[in-house]
């Protein structure tokens, strides 16, 4: 599927040197990012109102801002893929530093949001409207989430583009991001009072910090040359 979309919309695609060429893959991957972020969010929006779930809200907030990201990211391929002039006698290529940068700080936007929602989830906790046919729909879309991840990290390595790395690491947390909520409205049918879907939403807050985390510690090696 990959080798298909490469040759079907990139040309040259093998001189990943080319700026040019490297913006063609950008492009695709931010395109099959925000199409498939979109899909997720509407979804996880509307899942979240009918089954009164914060958490599969927050995932699909999450979703939201994977799109927002894309639009930043391509945005940036596209100042990067511009040739030097005299007051960038180097190029542009370090904006895919700055373009990583904005991911992070979309990351921890996001967490810190989650760990609020999280902690008034557990406090005053919802009722949760179990319904089984929705929990499927939340099952395939961490298989859209697995395979974006998948795309990402097989063409970031192919052209060592620092930003689909970090769009791969954070699109393969969202799948453990919905599995977690899906766990959790399994475990919301128990009868008891305990807050899962509030700790759901914490747990996943934590996981998206954690990767934010890295991709600075990744952008801070990369920039001293580790």
């Amino acid at each position: 599927m990959i080798n298909y979309l490469i040759k079907k919309y990139i040309k040259n695609a093998d001189d990943i040197q080319n700026e040019s060429v490297r913006f063609a893959y950008g492009k695709l991957t931010s395109i099959i990012g925000i199409i498939a972020n979109l899909l997720l969010f509407i979804l996880k929006l509307t899942i979240g109102f009918m089954t009164n779930s914060i958490s599969i809200m927050s995932d699909g907030f999450n979703n939201l801002s994977d799109l927002m990201t894309c639009l930043v990211t391509v945005l940036g391929y596209r100042i990067a893929s511009k040739p030097a002039d005299k007051e960038h006698p180097f190029g542009h290529g370090r904006v895919e530093y700055v373009v990583s940068f904005v991911i992070a700080v979309v990351i921890f936007s996001v967490s810190f949001e989650l760990i609020k929602q999280g902690i008034h989830q557990v406090i005053e906790p919802n009722s949760i409207i179990f319904r089984p046919v929705l929990m499927v729909i939340l099952v395939l879309s961490i298989g859209v989430k697995l395979w974006i991840s998948y795309v990402n990290r097989t063409i970031g390595k192919k052209i060592d583009n620092l930003a689909m790395i970090a769009t791969a690491q954070d699109a393969r947390n969202d799948a453990w991001s919905t599995l977690i909520t899906i766990v959790a409205m399994l475990l919301s049918q128990l009868k008891t009072t305990f807050p899962f879907d509030g700790v759901a939403t914490l747990v996943i807050a934590c996981f998206i910090l954690k990767s934010g985390y890295e991709l600075i510690k990744e952008i801070i090696d990369r920039l001293i040359g580790k």
